[in-house]
């Protein structure tokens, strides 16, 4: 019995090892990723697939296929637990694409949809926001987000660096 569960762990850790692989190297993902194949195996495609594509994509720089990748995701389950994760990945995907108004509204749709949370990729789609209005020059906007992080992630030790500095280099 319990050889077979570990059989089916270890082909499990296999096909996501192949999905990674074959995955990475596509040049671009396909118009609609509904499947994922591998020879002549095909699975449907997770929303655990997915984050971990745009995470790989937005790590090397890939920012077509991160934002594909992630807007997938939130388009094919809007009531995933990597809804937060996802969303505040690819406000900084956008950001760093340079799609400043696309980025701001993700953070926006993120906020409307939980706007108590306090984990620690909501503090990164805030501190991404401030990072916009810093961008845009509305600084008032800015230095008013990089507080909101400041004081309400205290948690996440690293954001808070990260949000101090920045309001710093503003006031220089």
């Amino acid at each position: 019995m319990h050889r077979k569960i570990l059989i089916q762990i270890i082909l499990v850790i296999v096909f996501l090892c192949i999905g990674c692989v074959y995955f990475s190297r596509q040049s671009r993902l396909p118009a609609s990723v509904k499947t994922f194949s591998y020879g002549a195996y095909s699975a449907e495609v997770t929303s655990r697939q997915l984050l971990a594509w745009g995470r790989a994509a937005f790590v090397s720089r890939d920012y077509k296929i991160a934002s594909h990748a992630l807007f997938k995701l939130l388009k094919k389950y809007p009531h995933t637990g990597y809804i937060e994760e996802a969303s505040a990945l690819l406000a900084k995907v956008l950001f760093y694409d340079n799609q400043l108004d696309e980025s701001a509204k993700v953070i926006q749709k993120l906020y409307n949809y939980n706007p108590h949370s306090r984990s620690e990729h909501m503090g990164d789609a805030l501190l991404t926001l401030a990072q916009i209005y810093q961008q845009r020059g509305q600084m008032d906007s800015a230095i008013q987000f990089y507080r909101k992080v400041i004081t309400q992630f205290q948690l996440h030790r690293g954001l808070v660096h990260e949000a101090e500095d920045l309001l710093l280099k503003i006031s220089l």
